[in-house]
């Protein structure tokens, strides 16, 4: 393996560690052959940080908590935060991992006692990328005020849940002059979904915008003009969203498939409604 080159290497490793992360074996296990396969695994291993307390993402925690915080720093450049992660780790990876471009954050705990981890995640200078709930979202609209956050973020995924439709008001969609790129996530929340993708057409420099999810036949939008609009696509069902979103980390090409795939397939509008 000494002879192989060290781009050949890091394709093999790179390939070992997208595998080991849908099998939920650890990489990092390698880390102890040689210090120079252990600087590699750690820029591949760490490179995307899945955190959560299922069993099946117990190696990234561990490596949180022993793996020194400046190779966090320097290598993490995608972080997963869900399935109830407690507060003390989700905040200890945000401290840690400042140079993300990418953060997914799921959480249906309540919106007021996440103050700290938004004001983290509003110091990230480099985020790009943002999944999350549209509660939390809606939070950090109201106190992102031009600041390095708002103005680098370019790709927004938001959920909705069926709860929704009575409490939530529209994001601010405005506070991120440099937003592009959405995806609406809803099974059930039509006429919120409806009204986000308006105001997400008009307010915004938007290029494109996916809904994900399946709508009723009998529901009741008061403007349906977004239907027609280019920028617009519909995928449903939600099947496989998550998988597809992390894909968006590995290459330019999964990137253009994910956001440009209205190109390939765009569903007739009286199917989705």
């Amino acid at each position: 393996m000494a002879s192989l080159p060290p781009e050949l290497l890091y394709e093999i490793f790179k390939l070992a560690g997208h595998e080991a992360q849908k099998s939920g074996k650890g990489l990092l296990n390698l880390t102890l052959v040689s210090h120079d396969t252990n600087n590699l695994i750690r820029s591949i291993a760490l490179r995307f940080l899945i955190l959560s307390i299922s069993p099946r993402y117990a190696m990234p925690l561990k490596a949180l908590h022993t793996v020194p915080p400046l190779c966090l720093q320097e290598n993490v450049q995608s972080l997963w935060i869900i399935y109830a992660l407690p507060d003390s780790d989700a905040q200890f990876a945000l401290e840690c991992c400042t140079n993300i471009k990418s953060l997914a954050y799921w959480s249906r705990e309540p919106v007021a006692s996440r103050l700290h981890i938004r004001s983290l995640i509003q110091a990230l200078p480099h985020l790009t990328r943002l999944s999350a709930g549209v509660d939390f979202f809606i939070a950090l609209c109201k106190e992102s005020h031009l600041n390095r956050f708002s103005l680098s973020l370019r790709e927004l995924a938001i959920f909705l849940i069926p709860a929704d439709d009575d409490k939530v008001e529209i994001p601010d969609f405005s506070s991120f002059p440099n937003l592009t790129h959405f995806v609406i996530g809803t099974t059930t929340s039509v006429t919120l979904a409806s009204s986000m993708i308006n105001a997400i057409l008009k307010t915004t420099r938007c290029e494109v915008i996916i809904l994900e999810g399946f709508f009723s036949p009998q529901a009741e939008i008061s403007d349906a003009s977004f239907i027609t609009d280019p920028r617009f696509f519909c995928q449903a069902p939600m099947e496989g969203f998550f998988d597809r979103w992390a894909a968006l980390e590995e290459s330019k090409e999964n990137w253009e498939a994910f956001w440009y795939r209205r190109q390939e397939k765009k569903i007739i509008p009286s199917v989705i409604f």
